[in-house]
């Protein structure tokens, strides 16, 4: 998983606005508004005979902001920018990681706005 989360968190870094952290599980205690929280929701694998040939990941993103144009800013710049550049390969041992959009959701929460992006993270190749 190890593999996975760090794809995904360079994904994430790469295509937040400026000014924007990113944290794994849980924000730190002093976190600034904008910023977004990635976990692992489940995994399931894809299995034949001979083994694991691959892994389905559903992770969420929550996007945290003061305002709701604030974290809906950022929301839909990760969201844009997931459509084009949502893959990677990984040359040793050799496999290749995607990340699909399959839902979107908004709240009020803690006193902070937030949106809650859902993904499809496949894994296919070595060990992860």
């Amino acid at each position: 998983m190890q593999r996975v989360n760090k794809a995904l968190y360079a994904f994430l870094a790469k295509w937040i606005p400026e000014g924007t952290s990113v944290y794994p599980v849980v924000a730190d205690e002093d976190a600034v508004y904008p910023y977004c929280v990635f976990s692992c929701d489940s995994l399931l694998t894809k299995r034949t005979k001979d083994g694991i040939y691959s892994y389905v990941y559903q992770y969420s993103v929550d996007i945290w902001g003061c305002t709701f144009n604030q974290s809906d800013r950022v929301a839909t710049s990760i969201m844009a920018a997931s459509e084009v550049d949502g893959e990677v390969r990984f040359d040793n041992p050799a496999g290749k990681l995607s990340a699909a959009l399959t839902g979107a959701e908004t709240a009020y929460s803690d006193g902070g706005f937030v949106q809650r992006l859902t993904y499809e993270v496949k894994y296919e190749g070595g060990v992860v």
